[in-house]
């Protein structure tokens, strides 16, 4: 009878230990997820301001063209989060961060920086806008299908997804006044 009591003990507790593990793994994707869409959301906006700059420029030409380099680097921050994303199993809130990573590396809108500003014809006007308004629709996006997803992972208490989600948007907040 004890036997049967140890093993029934041994079974339970096994379960335990698998249920704590898969709450810990949760945990720990959801907090990933959160990392990469933030790292994105970061990188994104940096990458926009540096646009910016370099479409009305203030700058110094070798500042300019150290910024024009760094945008290349911003993109790839963005693919990077976006393979996370994949591998973290976070479906919708990877495909968002493919799409902003496709913005980002447009051919069309970085064919812009290739000459001065002060020379851009209207169509290179046209490419600067709608290339950066891309980038911004994506990124909005980004942070929506990031918010959708924390709901959907099992397991979560919802005042903590509300917290995550709430720091996800403070950072679009601190650099845009939006969202």
């Amino acid at each position: 009878m004890t036997l049967i009591g140890v093993h029934t003990n041994n079974r339970t507790n096994r379960a335990a230990i698998r249920a704590a593990d898969d709450r810990e793994l949760r945990k720990w994707q959801r907090e990933m997820v959160i990392r990469s869409c933030v790292d994105a959301v970061e990188t994104a906006l940096r990458l926009q301001g540096k646009c910016m700059n370099l479409a009305y420029p203030q700058l110094p030409l070798a500042e300019a063209e150290e910024l024009h380099g760094l945008l290349g680097v911003d993109a790839h921050t963005i693919g990077a989060n976006a393979a996370t994303l994949r591998m973290l199993n976070a479906r919708m809130v990877a495909t968002a961060c493919a799409e902003l990573y496709s913005a980002a590396t447009d051919p069309d809108f970085f064919k812009t920086f290739e000459k001065l500003p002060s020379r851009w014809t209207d169509e290179d006007e046209r490419a600067f806008s709608v290339g950066y308004a891309r980038i911004e629709k994506a990124r909005d996006g980004l942070v929506r299908h990031a918010s959708t997803e924390l709901f959907a992972l099992e397991g979560v208490d919802s005042e903590e997804v509300k917290q995550e989600q709430r720091r996800l948007r403070d950072v679009v907040r601190r650099y845009t006044g939006t969202v």
